[in-house]
């Protein structure tokens, strides 16, 4: 197997070291095909796909301006116009490749994405809240941690992650194949994704401690065998006795950096072959970054969920912890002392929250049965403490980048929450989709607080095909609106309120099922603008048209992100006026992680968290009904 994984890249030799970047998608299709058989992503029918976005935009267009919609839909789809010969040309693509957006939307999406990883791309995932009550048990913690992502990565090389499924249908796993060792370079005008070398896989990590970077050999001499967590004990407690004192030069904080403004100070920083071989040779090349964070004044009490939400997203800014991180690093553990929580960030463009997910799973669930006390080794390799030449330049856009990681955390409001009163078990005994659910409620929530619907983005997977990232199933359809309206409209019936939920319910999982079948509508319309922009033709008035401006203007930014352990995923929204809002639907409660910008005087999210805990207690007395008995 590690053969046909090898045929996964290729190598481009810059100076001294080594570049790893994808193959062409025949060589993906061979392996693909070899490991799972998931089938290529389809190119949907461009009249289904037209049909689906008409009605997608009803909710947020008037009367005059469907009818023009309508127009331009309907010149867009005419015979020989411009759709159809976008369609052409985007078929003509498909039948090249293995999977016709991958490429384009890694571009799109990430690599050519300016803002910075932190808060705009970058989630965390909150693990479930433990205290250390002294330095000790936070590096005993931290050291099985290590040892049970190792044995992680180890699955993961020897393809003994079991395969996901979709029903019947095999989930595409080369996700995971892409979450170690991975590393996001800077680069104008778009990043570069280095993929580790699987001729001459990584042999280290990075630990940060007091702003200091160290590398630490992970395996025995000469084999892939990893050490005890014991010898990972004694290492850390060598990395905090070095990295006590005075604070280390943040240089960490410099990824949370505008990507073009991180380029030019990664080319800076290059300029002195030490800080070139630390960076190209330890860094780049580590398999995951481990944060060992000091304890936080945060200057007021926070529940432990947002408190921890807050450490995972930016480290509370560039002044407290934000500079003892490596954001480009795909895999970064983050340990808090004391209460300050614990969990892991990670760099989206490789892959999924899924794969992310089941990591957090395996190794939470190995640190319950590891043991509390270890016996430090005293036979290890030295942690390698990498010193950097700080050019007063670089020593300038350190200081710049804390103080705007300072603003973004102060900028940032983050509730972490529990909803404890049902979760999934409840609703499927009553024969209701627990994801369905969740997300008109959050519908409902944003209609409550401010009287009109929004554009809701809710991620749904294309994993059932080959190199499968998402596709945006478009919750705010007209059936989940005229819900919020009958919801509170005090004439309205509890029957019609059932009614009315079970249609919207209904109208969600619909769109659901045609997205995850690869039958969505905005990676379709993505692809069809990206091709008439790479054939230099004249943007179709559908891309400028009022419809899909707003139909696009995601004030709602929700994710589902299911861990067994009680935990939950967060992020900041995707526009300056909207709300994030990921969750995690357990079998008795529903944890979300949810934002919103603290400087937009239109959001207010202490009120929609408000009314998104009483809107599921509404929804869920709708259930009560005689009525409902019928499958939702």
């Amino acid at each position: 197997m590690k053969q046909l994984w090898q045929t996964l890249f290729k190598k481009i030799t810059v100076g001294q070291r080594m570049q790893v970047q994808y193959v062409s998608a025949n060589a993906l299709r061979e392996v693909e095909q070899k490991v799972n058989a998931t089938p290529s992503l389809p190119v949907p029918s461009l009249k289904q796909t037209l049909e689906k976005y008409l009605r997608s935009v009803t909710p947020f267009s008037s009367e005059a301006d469907l009818e023009l919609t309508k127009n331009i839909i309907e010149n867009f789809s005419r015979k020989n116009g411009a759709g159809e010969e976008l369609q052409e040309l985007l078929v003509k693509r498909a039948k090249g490749t293995n999977n016709w957006l991958a490429e384009w939307w890694l571009d799109t999406a990430y690599l050519g994405y300016r803002d910075p990883l932190v808060v705009f791309s970058s989630p965390g995932l909150v693990w479930p809240h433990t205290v250390f009550q002294n330095v000790t048990e936070q590096l005993v913690y931290t050291s099985n941690l290590i040892s049970a992502a190792l044995e992680f990565n180890e699955k993961i090389e020897k393809d003994l992650i079991p395969q996901e499924m979709s029903g019947k249908d095999p989930l595409c796993m080369l996700q995971y194949k892409k979450i170690f060792g991975t590393h996001r370079i800077p680069k104008k005008p778009k990043d570069l994704l280095q993929l580790q070398d699987p001729q001459n896989v990584s042999r280290n990590i990075i630990v940060l401690f007091n702003n200091s970077i160290f590398s630490v050999d992970v395996f025995e001499q000469g084999s892939r065998k990893p050490l005890s967590a014991g010898h990972f004990l004694a290492i850390l407690k060598d990395i905090v006795e070095q990295g006590s004192g005075d604070s280390g030069p943040g240089l960490g904080v410099l990824t949370t950096e505008n990507r073009d403004n991180w380029a030019d100070v990664y080319e800076e920083l290059k300029k002195d072959e030490t800080n070139r071989r630390n960076l190209e040779e330890y860094v780049e090349k580590a398999l995951f970054v481990v944060c060992v964070d000091q304890h936080l004044d945060t200057g007021k009490e926070l529940h432990s969920n947002t408190k921890c939400s807050k450490l995972l997203l930016h480290g509370f800014g560039g002044s407290k912890n934000g500079s003892n991180r490596w954001f480009d690093k795909t895999v970064q553990f983050i340990v808090g002392a004391g209460c300050d929580g614990v969990g892991v960030a990670y760099e989206h463009s490789p892959a999924e929250g899924g794969p992310i997910g089941v990591l957090t799973d395996f190794v939470h669930y190995r640190l319950k049965d590891a043991p509390k006390e270890l016996e430090p080794q005293t036979n290890y390799t030295k942690p390698k403490k990498l010193s950097f030449t700080i050019s007063p330049a670089v020593s300038a856009a350190i200081s710049l980048a804390k103080k705007r990681l300072d603003c973004l955390n102060e900028d940032l409001e983050v509730i972490g929450l529990t909803f404890p009163y049902f979760g999934k078990n409840r609703l499927k005994t009553a024969k209701i989709s627990p994801d369905s659910f969740i997300q008109v409620a959050i519908q409902y929530a944003f209609y409550k607080t401010h009287k009109q619907p929004a554009a809701q983005y809710e991620s749904g997977t294309l994993r059932k095909f080959t190199e499968g990232r998402t596709d945006i199933i478009r919750t705010c359809s007209q059936e989940v609106v005229d819900f919020c309206k009958t919801m509170t409209d005090r004439m309205a019936s509890p029957q019609q309120k059932h009614e009315a939920l079970r249609k919207a319910i209904q109208a969600h999982k619909e769109y659901a099922t045609e997205v995850i079948n690869g039958r969505g509508v905005d990676r379709h319309l993505l692809g069809l603008k990206l091709l008439a922009q790479a054939n230099d033709m004249a943007l179709p008035d559908i891309f400028m048209d009022k419809s899909y401006k707003k139909s696009t203007y995601f004030q709602l930014s929700t994710s589902n992100v299911p861990t067994k352990c009680d935990g939950f995923m967060v992020y900041g929204p995707l526009v300056k006026d909207g709300y994030a809002c990921c969750y995690n639907p357990r079998d008795e409660s529903i944890n979300f992680g949810t934002s919103a910008w603290r400087t937009c005087s239109y959001t207010d999210l202490n009120e929609f968290v408000s009314n998104l805990e009483q809107g599921l207690l509404e929804m869920e007395s709708c259930l009560n009904v005689p009525a409902l008995n019928s499958k939702l």
